[in-house]
């Protein structure tokens, strides 16, 4: 059953209020939960009743980057099966393989602007929850 939540992890907060915006431009039935770092968001998703549909993480974070929250989330049983789509300015094939191999849906390059991330947003919803 959807929550119809979709969680953004990532330190900068401009980001994650375009990201917002994008979103309920994509589906204004969706909710658009925020943290700002790795360890924010665990506290978050342990405590929470509802969990997101779909995370959407940045890799480059203070306290807890993104790789090492991919990894703490795919270790809890109740959260393992929510995609997460990593996303970076750092495109490199390392970072990929590493996310993958720590069970990232998928890995993109952050959009850098509004109509890039409203496209993107769309896209992944529709592959990963519809």
């Amino acid at each position: 059953m959807l929550s119809n939540i979709v969680l953004i992890i990532d330190d900068d907060e401009d980001d994650r209020q375009m990201f917002a915006e994008a979103l309920k431009e994509v589906n204004p039935a969706f909710t658009c939960k925020q943290a700002y770092d790795g360890i924010h968001a665990l506290e978050h998703l342990e405590k929470t009743v509802l969990i997101p549909d779909i995370i959407f993480l940045d890799v480059n974070m203070p306290r807890m980057g993104g790789l090492e929250c991919l990894k703490k989330i795919k270790e809890i049983p109740r959260l393992n099966k929510i995609p997460v789509v990593i996303y970076s300015t750092a495109n490199t094939p390392e970072l990929e393989l590493m996310a993958h191999r720590y069970g990232a849906a998928c890995f993109i390059k952050k959009p850098l602007h509004y109509n890039e991330i409203v496209n993107c947003i769309r896209t992944l919803i529709t592959e990963y929850i519809n």
